[in-house]
């Protein structure tokens, strides 16, 4: 069990302590969205309740918002690292960005009305861009090729380019001797 102790030191300043038992993450973003919904109502705005919290970011982003407040996706490897900086920072900064889309669809990502929803939610300006550390997070994806020839030569064709070939739903020709291209 995840225990959230919010203590008020003032009105606007908002400290989240978190037992050393706390092993689970997900539900931890979890009880920190409810948490923020909470304090966005006291202020007199309203979270979308239609909101999904989804765990499938990958990379070097921490997290992302729909516009249109439909989903909000969390980076878990990005959040296991930094618990307690992602709980205080990605999340109300996600949230403010739904509750900012809420108000005026056209308003700037980062503009006026994100950093007026930031101080509603924590009190204080929030950051732009994480500082969280991602080199060893970031892994280069592996780009399969095939080799193909014709009379004159040889060329190495995508999986997409070889699995329209494969399918029979396209086929490529040199642009020298215009002869189909076929599988090494």
């Amino acid at each position: 069990m995840i225990q959230i102790r919010v203590l008020m030191r003032s009105f606007f300043k908002i400290e989240l302590r978190y037992t050393k038992a706390m092993t689970n993450t997900k539900q931890a973003i979890i009880d920190t969205v409810n948490h923020y919904k909470q304090v966005a109502q006291s202020k007199g705005y309203t979270f979308p309740h239609h909101t999904k919290i989804l765990f499938n970011l990958k990379g070097a982003c921490a997290g992302r918002a729909r516009k249109d407040g439909s989903w909000m996706k969390f980076n878990l490897d990005i959040a296991s690292e930094n618990l307690d900086t992602f709980l205080k920072r990605t999340v109300p900064h996600e949230m403010a960005h739904i509750l900012q889309f809420q108000q005026d669809k056209n308003s700037k990502p980062h503009g006026d009305a994100w950093k007026h929803f930031c101080r509603v939610l924590t009190g204080s300006e929030m950051p732009r861009c994480h500082s969280y550390k991602v080199s060893h997070l970031k892994r280069r994806r592996t780009v399969l090729s095939y080799t193909y020839k014709c009379s004159c030569s040889t060329y190495r064709l995508s999986s997409i380019k070889h699995n329209r070939c494969v399918r029979g739903e396209a086929y490529y020709t040199c642009l020298k001797c215009k002869c189909k291209v076929t599988k090494a």
